[in-house]
């Protein structure tokens, strides 16, 4: 074990900048050096925004498994990946229907009508429609027909 005292961070940081942060695989000008904050040994460096993100990860995950017996953080994450890429079931949740209808109903008149043209809404349909409450209505019917 070799100890990086505070002096000697700043030069340790720049000699080990990465070109793209390894945790949100982007380029970044405001780098840190990660530790561990189980064993306080340096993992690396990282964006300051990925250094939070995994932070409040860690956290949860702290909070979440103390009274299970989950697998490894990195395991859980793995697990996560391959079920947030796998492939969609195509079936609207509830929650997410009304998510989908607020966020349409908040955006403007032309950005509407964009959006019901581009999912194969008939222009005379959209011609009936007096206002931002017709249009959301129309998108309405659209997601649960779909």
């Amino acid at each position: 074990m070799k100890y990086l005292p505070q002096n000697k961070l700043p030069q340790w940081r720049m000699d080990n900048e990465p070109s793209l942060c390894p945790l949100l695989n982007c380029q970044h000008k405001n780098w840190v050096v990660d530790h561990c904050h189980k064993t306080g040994m340096v993992r690396g460096v990282v964006s300051s925004e990925g250094n939070v993100l995994l932070g409040k990860i860690e956290n949860a995950y702290k909070r979440l498994s103390k009274d299970a017996k989950y697998c490894s953080l990195p395991t859980v994450l793995r697990s996560m990946a391959i079920y947030l890429e796998k492939k969609s079931t195509g079936i609207l949740h509830p929650e997410g229907f009304r998510q989908l209808w607020k966020r349409f109903s908040s955006f403007d008149k032309d950005t509407q009508l964009d959006i019901l043209l581009k999912v194969g809404i008939k222009r005379d349909l959209l011609e009936d429609c007096k206002n931002s409450q017709d249009r959301t209505k129309l998108y309405k019917q659209y997601l649960k027909d779909e």
